[in-house]
C-alpha cells in the first residue's frame, strides 16, 4: 500500500499526489476483465459506494438532516466550569464570564463543524462534476473516432480525464471504509480487509490503473484503445457514484443548518477545477 506523500508536479493538472506517479512510456498491463469485475462487486456488496481513500473518504455521515446532525455534534465539546465549593466574590464575575464564554464555545462548535464539512462535500461534488464533463467529452471524442488534440478544450479535457484515471487507481489501492468507534461515532480508516478484496478480485488492479492514466498523459491517442476506453469509463462512472454521494450529504447539511453560508463559487463552478484540487489536498492537512 502506498505511503502518503503529496508533492507538486509541474505540468501535471492534479497538482499534488498522494504519492509519487512516475510518468510511464511504455503501455502497462491492465486486466480489464478484472476491472469489470470489481465494478460489479462493488455494485453488490458496497451498495454502490464511490471508491475514496484517506484524502476524500471522509464526512460520510448519514445522508439526512438527523445523520448531519449526529455529525456534527459529535465532537469533544469544551469543558464548561463548575463553581468551586468555596470561591471569593471578587473572583464571581471572572468565573460566571468564563462559564459562560464556554456555553457559548460550545454552541458554536457544531456549526463549525458543519461549515468546514460544507465545504469539503461542495468542492468533492464539484470535482466530480467536473470531471464527469471531461470524462464524458473525451468518450464523446472517441466514440467519433476524432483525435484528442488540436484545440485547448479537448487537450485540457484529456488531461484530466488521464488525472481522474490515476485518482481513481490511487483510490483503489489505499481504500478507506467507515466505521463505527464507540465514543466517537462514524471515523474513516484505511482497510487492508478491503485493498486485499481488491486484490483477491483483480491483483494489483490499482497500481495498474495509476499506471495505465499516467502512460495516458503522455499518449493520449491510447484513449482510442480497448483499454483506454475501458477505463474512461470506468473513471466516468465512478463519478456518477461520487456526486451520488456527497450531493445529498451536502443537501442534508444545507437542510440542518439553513443559515449556513455555501461554498457558492465552487457550486457554482466558478473555480478552476485544478484550483479545487488543491484546496482538496489542503483539506488533508485542515480536517
Amino acid at each position: 500500500m502506498s505511503e502518503r506523500n503529496y508533492r507538486f508536479i509541474e505540468g501535471f493538472p492534479l497538482g499534488k499526489y498522494r504519492r509519487d506517479v512516475e510518468p510511464v512510456l511504455e503501455r502497462p498491463e491492465l486486466d480489464d476483465d478484472g476491472l469489470r469485475n470489481l465494478f460489479d462487486w462493488r455494485d453488490r456488496n458496497l451498495h454502490r459506494q464511490p471508491f475514496l481513500d484517506d484524502l476524500n473518504g471522509h464526512y460520510l455521515f448519514f445522508p439526512t438532516p438527523n445523520g448531519a446532525k449526529a455529525y456534527t455534534e459529535n465532537v469533544t465539546k469544551p469543558k464548561i466550569p463548575k463553581r468551586p465549593a468555596t470561591i471569593l466574590v471578587k473572583d464571581l464575575e471572572l468565573f460566571y464570564n468564563s462559564r459562560r464564554d464556554a456555553k457559548a464555545a460550545a454552541r458554536r462548535q457544531p456549526l463549525h463543524v458543519a461549515q468546514t464539512a460544507e465545504h469539503a462535500l461542495a468542492l468533492f461534488w464539484s470535482v466530480a462534476d467536473r470531471r464527469s464533463a471531461h470524462l464524458g467529452n473525451v468518450l464523446d471524442k472517441v466514440s467519433r473516432l476524432e483525435p484528442l488534440y488540436g484545440n485547448e478544450e479537448i487537450e485540457t479535457a484529456v488531461s484530466f480525464a488521464a488525472d481522474a484515471i490515476i485518482d481513481l487507481g490511487l483510490c483503489l489501492e489505499e481504500p478507506v471504509e467507515t466505521v463505527y468507534v464507540p465514543g466517537t461515532g462514524r471515523k474513516s480508516r484505511v482497510s487492508r480487509e478491503l485493498k486485499a478484496q481488491f486484490d483477491k478480485i483483480s491483483p494489483d488492479i490499482g497500481t495498474q490503473v495509476v499506471n495505465y492514466g499516467s502512460y495516458l498523459l503522455g499518449n493520449p491517442e491510447g484513449f482510442h484503445s480497448a483499454d483506454g476506453v475501458n477505463l474512461l469509463q470506468a473513471a466516468y462512472d465512478e463519478q456518477d457514484h461520487r456526486i451520488n454521494a456527497w450531493a445529498p450529504r451536502h443537501a442534508a447539511l444545507e437542510q440542518q443548518y439553513p443559515k449556513l453560508e455555501l461554498s457558492e463559487e465552487v457550486l457554482m463552478m466558478r473555480v478552476p477545477l485544478q484550483e479545487m484540487l488543491f484546496q482538496i489536498d489542503e483539506l488533508e492537512n485542515g480536517r
